[in-house]
């Protein structure tokens, strides 16, 4: 496992790789607790997602992420940040979270960058 990364942000972007919005569901485990959410972003250093309960920076969690109905990627990562969010209509708050991929396989890191290039392409034809 790789030593935990530096998790303060400082309102400076220091992500690596870029990512592409991309709705699917996932499992996260933490301790003993598990909970379901769904990605806002992916990219192959990492994912966005939007919980309903806050995690701390640092934490290490375990998660298995539906990306396609034939493709679950199972992986390890550490919260590096969270940013609370309320709605303005429903006064509902939820945290979106960024969570980096801790030891990912190189074979779902370039599942992950085909499934990006392939959403751009989309992305493209409707432009």
């Amino acid at each position: 496992m790789a030593d935990t990364p530096d998790v303060s942000w400082g309102g400076k972007e220091r992500r690596r790789f870029s990512r592409v919005q991309f709705h699917c569901n996932l499992y996260i485990s933490y301790s003993t607790n598990a909970v379901s959410a769904e990605t806002i972003n992916i990219g192959p250093g990492g994912i966005r997602v939007r919980l309903g309960s806050e995690f701390k920076t640092g934490t290490p969690v375990k998660m298995e992420i539906f990306c396609e109905p034939n493709h679950t990627i199972k992986c390890n990562g550490y919260v590096i940040w969270v940013s609370q969010q309320t709605d303005i209509n429903t006064q509902t708050v939820k945290f979106d979270t960024g969570i980096q991929f801790d030891n990912i396989i190189s074979e779902e890191r370039q599942y992950i960058y085909s499934l990006i290039e392939k959403i751009n392409k989309e992305q493209d034809n409707k432009d």
